[in-house]
């Protein structure tokens, strides 16, 4: 293992330093409160780009198919949205002992929405990623919770 060794001889002068050094190793160790805020973000914006219909990258996904639209018996304005439990399936998980986080959906069918299926004729509308935008503000809270 590789890493920063730093010693200090304990006095009057060094033990607020010290202090906040400890401070500093332990919030860095923790990230699960970090993580959570991460995991909450993550899960507000995925919500408003479903109202929005865009994929992480501000693309508007493609329009559902006016023969499907017609017999769609609910929300038939919305797209990806039928009784909602996809876009209600988010979440996420603190992995590692606090210092990852997993966030995805369980519901199988997501991929099929994610990529598409040329096949079927099903277009891809993209519900998962992060862009520069979300990448900054993921590592604006890390940043605020190391430093305190």
């Amino acid at each position: 293992m590789t890493g920063n060794t730093l010693t200090l001889d304990i006095d009057a002068a060094t033990a607020p330093l010290l202090e906040l050094l400890t401070d500093l190793d332990q919030r860095a160790t923790n990230l699960g409160p970090a993580w959570q805020e991460v995991g909450d973000y993550l899960r507000d914006v995925t919500d408003y780009r479903f109202q929005l219909h865009v994929g992480p990258d501000g693309q508007p996904w493609d329009a559902l198919d006016a023969a499907y639209q017609r017999r769609k018996k609910k929300n038939q304005d919305r797209i990806l949205v039928l009784d909602g439990y996809l876009a209600e399936s988010f979440h996420h998980e603190i992995t590692d002992g606090g210092l990852g986080l997993d966030y995805g959906t369980n519901r199988i069918y997501a991929a099929t929405h994610h990529f598409g299926r040329e096949d079927d004729g099903i277009p891809a509308r993209p519900v998962l990623g992060i862009n520069d935008e979300d990448q900054a503000e993921v590592l604006s809270i890390l940043q605020a919770h190391i430093s305190g």
